[in-house]
């Protein structure tokens, strides 16, 4: 079981910082874009058409890749007024269900968004040289990626139920919200 934490968590740590070097790339792409067809509708009175759907489609990845960052790091929104009233193994008892349901609604999602992708290849973008599909991609990259951390975050709750030491089987700080206190 140690090895298989061991591993998971280096997995999920090396996708953590290429998720979010892309959602920072994208962000600043976005800001790029934006600023470019800014300048060139007030100084140049001419325009770019493609720079306002550009920006939505990186403005769309960018939230989910960069939501499957802060839910592996526990900074989400989260409404866990009856959770925090149980006991700890009693909480992460119920961290477990709810991060399991979680996963199904993550499998859901990338099965309906993997069958999307093949429906909006047959439409072409508005105003760029490609089709609709290419934003439905970074969504399922990023809900796979929620899925991986969910996963994850699902181990370490399932190690809690049992009191294993997650911590000593990974060898490096557990990541927060991760544990019960």
């Amino acid at each position: 079981m140690g090895k298989c934490i061991k591993v998971i968590h280096r997995v999920a740590d090396m996708f953590e910082k290429i998720a979010l070097f892309a959602a920072i790339l994208m962000l600043v792409a976005m800001l790029c874009a934006i600023t470019l067809g800014v300048y060139v509708r007030l100084f140049l009175n001419g325009g770019f058409i493609w720079t306002d759907e550009f920006s939505r489609w990186c403005l769309v990845d960018s939230a989910f890749i960069g939501g499957a960052v802060m839910l592996r790091r526990g900074d989400l929104v989260t409404l866990d007024i009856l959770v925090d009233r149980l006991g700890k193994k009693a909480r992460a008892v119920a961290d477990c269900v709810i991060l399991f349901l979680c996963g199904i609604f993550l499998l859901v999602f990338l099965r309906e968004g993997y069958s999307s992708i093949f429906t909006y290849m047959g439409y072409r973008a508005l105003t760029m040289p490609t089709n609709q599909a290419v934003p439905l991609v970074g969504m399922e990259i990023g809900g796979a990626l929620m899925l991986l951390f969910t996963v994850e975050k699902f181990i370490y709750r399932l190690c809690a139920v049992f009191e294993l030491d997650t911590a000593a089987m990974t060898g490096a700080d557990v990541q927060k919200g991760d544990v019960a206190e």
